[in-house]
């Protein structure tokens, strides 16, 4: 998905003509990144300190400030986590994969702070770092459609449509109602040529989730008057 513009005060998406174009060419080098080594709970909390070890070390300064800020004033998992939500918000990217991996560390065994930095490195560009930890939320919850969707999102940005559809397709027989693996699917659906159903998909996407990104897709596969008839 294209990400979110960095401003705190204007979340637009770029602009886009063809929902096909939205699809990453398959990066084969990023894929080929992705740690070979099934990761397990026990080296979860190794595995965010090595993330978080390096993005210290090469990080933008001004974004590893705001970290250290963030850890001078207390050290619990929802302290952290909360901060990361705040950085998402505010615009400061790194900061915010940062401090979801302090909270990581702090609670290890949570799988919610764990899904929360899987999507962040997504979201940021470093799905091949996400995958592994994604894929460890699979196995052990194989019947949670947000895991799912996010593994499929992931898969998604390193262009590799079938494990994206895979995963996405898993997410929404569990919850039909998930929106963004419904759209997801739908462009890569569309993108293959499989067009049936894809408009009355959009709309639906639409309108369990309404915003402009999803009114796009809709406008370019079926016109303004597919917009008008919702």
């Amino acid at each position: 998905m294209p990400a979110i513009l960095e401003n705190a005060n204007d979340y637009r998406y770029p602009e886009f003509t063809s929902n096909k174009e939205l699809i990453p060419k398959k990066d084969a080098a990023r894929i080929n990144a992705i740690p070979k080594d099934k990761l397990t709970q026990a080296g979860i909390s190794t595995y965010a300190n090595s993330l978080f070890s390096k993005l210290m070390a090469k990080g933008d300064a001004a974004e590893i400030t705001i970290i250290k800020s963030v850890m001078a004033k207390g050290s619990s998992a929802d302290h952290f986590g909360n901060a990361a939500v705040l950085c998402m918000l505010q615009g400061h990217a790194q900061a915010a994969i940062g401090l979801s991996m302090k909270a990581v560390q702090a609670a290890p065994t949570d799988a919610n702070w764990q899904n929360n930095m899987a999507s962040l490195l997504t979201q940021y560009g470093y799905a091949e770092q996400a995958i592994p930890v994604l894929q460890k939320l699979r196995n052990e919850m194989d019947d949670n459609s947000t895991v799912l969707n996010n593994l499929g999102q992931a898969w998604f940005t390193l262009g590799e449509t079938d494990s994206a559809m895979k995963n996405l397709s898993a997410a929404i027989a569990i919850n039909p109602d998930n929106a963004d693996a419904t759209i997801s699917h739908t462009i890569i659906e569309e993108t293959e040529g499989k067009n049936a159903g894809v408009i009355e998909k959009y709309k639906k996407a639409m309108a369990q989730s309404p915003d402009g990104f999803t009114e796009t897709l809709l406008k370019n596969s079926s016109g303004q008057n597919g917009i008008n008839n919702i």
